[in-house]
């Protein structure tokens, strides 16, 4: 568990709180006006956090191709939404080229 400091503090200390973050590991989250900001963690921390990054990256592009392969295979063409986010009311319904989805799961349990 990391030890929350205040803005102020880490300033006043940061060559202690950077010898505890790298001689034993220790974590800090660093608060501004009482809100966490920042974190200080060891090198070793950020590399296993980036390397975790990019891991899911990389699974969450491979399900995501996964997923549209799916889609190709069982003939659905979807148009995929883009620009800007908008609200649920402003949204348009994603158009299927083909027999409904539902209509699918019906032919396929005949």
């Amino acid at each position: 568990m990391a030890t929350r400091i205040e803005a102020d503090e880490a300033k006043s200390h940061l060559a202690e709180f950077l010898k505890r973050t790298t001689d034993d590991g220790e974590r800090f989250v660093v608060e501004l006006q009482g809100k966490p900001t920042a974190a200080l963690v060891s090198i070793a921390d950020l590399e296993r956090l980036e390397t975790w990054e990019a891991g899911a990256r990389k699974r969450a592009a491979a399900h995501h191709a996964k997923f549209r392969a799916a889609l190709e295979e069982a003939g659905l063409n979807v148009q995929w939404p883009a620009g800007a986010s908008v609200s649920p009311t402003e949204r348009t319904p994603i158009q299927v080229a083909g027999p409904s989805v539902s209509e699918q799961i019906i032919a396929d349990r005949r």
